[in-house]
């Protein structure tokens, strides 16, 4: 999954790994440890929730909507060195 931001100031690209996605409580942003992830798991569906943040349908069947805060506090991890 990639994400990317862009600001009055700079702009980041982001790489966010499936596995870190998944992994990550989507209210809160705090890891969750006891959750094994699946090395098949897959995004089937991302969508906008308008302001708010997006919804990701995996193909285990969950659908979780991650905020877009939680999304850029995730991002500082694995942000894209440009070349």
């Amino acid at each position: 999954m990639r994400l990317r931001y862009f600001g009055s100031v700079d702009s980041s690209e982001s790489t966010i790994p499936v596995e870190a996605l998944k992994i990550v409580h989507p209210r809160t942003g705090m890891s969750q440890t006891d959750i094994k992830v699946p090395s098949n798991l897959k995004i089937q569906r991302i969508e906008l929730k308008g302001l708010y943040g997006i919804g990701v349908s995996w193909s285990d069947g969950q659908v979780d909507i991650y905020p877009y805060d939680v999304l850029k506090g995730l991002a500082q991890d694995y942000k894209v060195v440009p070349k």
